[in-house]
């Protein structure tokens, strides 16, 4: 009697038992459509689908021991089961489609322009540069449009034997935007190549380093935006751009497109083509663009801009040079602004109403004699030469068509 009292009783425990795997199950399931809905974390998302897996077979399990309700249990277990998998295999697919559409802006390979190798893609002087430097030697940083620039530079002026990128004690770095500027803020380098900072770059440097930027223009670029080919808006007005970029235009019917909800992209806030957006917003508020959102154990979810993701909604902005190697690889065009294309020779008349400077900035104070000259140097024909060839307007050629 007692043992079938036990029994009952283990058998209405594995009952409440199976009853909340199931409850969980289909909890799983559904918190993970939610969550995919939402834009919530992929990774998240996966942790739960592993836990719902586990679940059932731990469902499994349990009824092939308890040999109760087998044949309906097992039904409905399928059930589940075809659930979860064509949930995953959905998952699956539609993150195979982002990734195909997917532009990371990081299609020039930094390992093809380095100096000082023969194969290298950087532009060479016709001769020998006319300036040299070999003591002395300013330690030169930059942002990811311009180190086909400045790894030009370093070629012509300075020795082959400085050492790798970024080893200790080479004076040639890539450390990008925001850290270019943070280091070139805390003088440990000498030289860095970028846009203009914003204003927490200049504040940063001022208040906590007690540095004052000292910027050289040393030529410009355009400043464009970029859509799906497929999207029929080819040209449009920068105060229609404002207003995208402000919220007060959502869809592209408004501005001659197709009905859809325009995705606008930014970049991350320190880079020097959020800097420009910024700068060519004029103090107009920006909307929060598109982010990827990553779950982490330690910090929860963390959220970051996402790359452009070229569906037939968006639009995005970078620097003409770059976005010429995007255009090549991607199923995507360059806006014209009030009419005009954003080509080299529109950007070297100035037609083209979107142009950006880049500089070498330095710091008031430096001390090494050879900044102060190799700047000159980049300045004077030859540098300049470097810069038209390699795609950047120069200022010999501005000056030309002024």
């Amino acid at each position: 009697m007692e043992k079938s009292k036990g029994k009952h009783i283990l058998f209405i425990l594995l009952k409440l038992i199976m009853t909340s795997l199931l409850v969980s199950i289909l909890l799983m399931l559904y918190a993970s459509i939610y969550m995919f809905s939402r834009k919530l974390p992929n990774n998240m998302i996966i942790y739960m689908h592993v836990i719902a897996l586990v679940a059932i077979f731990i469902f499994a399990a349990l009824i092939i021991w308890t040999k109760r309700f087998r044949s309906f249990s097992f039904k409905l277990l399928g059930i589940i089961f075809i659930l979860e998998i064509g949930t995953l295999l959905g998952l699956e697919i539609y993150q195979r489609y982002e990734k195909s559409i997917t532009i990371a802006v990081r299609d020039l390979n930094i390992d093809e322009y380095l100096p000082f190798m023969e194969e290298s893609k950087i532009v060479r002087l016709p001769k020998e540069s006319s300036f040299k430097i070999t003591k002395d030697i300013p330690i030169v940083d930059g942002a990811k449009a311009l180190f086909p620039v400045y790894f030009a530079f370093v070629d012509a002026v300075y020795p082959d034997n400085i050492g790798k990128l970024n080893e200790e004690n080479s004076p040639l770095r890539y450390n990008n935007t925001p850290k270019g500027y943070e280091y070139l803020a805390q003088k440990k380098i000498d030289i860095f190549f970028g846009v203009y900072p914003n204003e927490e770059q200049i504040k940063y440097a001022v208040d906590e380093n007690n540095t004052n930027f000292v910027f050289n223009e040393i030529g410009r670029d355009g400043f464009i935006f970029f859509v799906n080919k497929n999207n029929p808006v080819n040209s449009l007005t920068p105060d229609q751009i404002r207003d995208i970029y402000s919220g007060k235009i959502k869809n592209w019917k408004d501005v001659g497109g197709n009905d859809g909800e325009i995705i606008a992209y930014q970049r991350n806030e320190g880079s020097g083509s959020q800097s420009a957006l910024r700068r060519f917003m004029n103090g107009i508020k920006i909307i929060d663009g598109p982010s990827d959102r990553v779950f982490d154990f330690m910090n929860g979810i963390i959220s970051e801009f996402s790359d452009y993701k070229n569906s037939k909604n968006a639009i995005g902005f970078s620097f003409r040079y770059y976005a010429q190697e995007m255009v090549k690889n991607y199923d995507i065009k360059l806006l014209s602004i009030n009419g005009i294309a954003p080509t080299a020779d529109n950007i070297k008349t100035a037609k083209y109403p979107l142009i950006d400077s880049f500089y070498a900035v330095t710091y008031e104070g430096n001390k090494n004699p050879n900044v102060k000259k190799f700047i000159d140097w980049v300045l004077s024909v030859e540098g300049q030469y470097i810069i038209e060839k390699t795609g950047y307007v120069s200022l010999e050629l501005l000056k030309e068509n002024q």
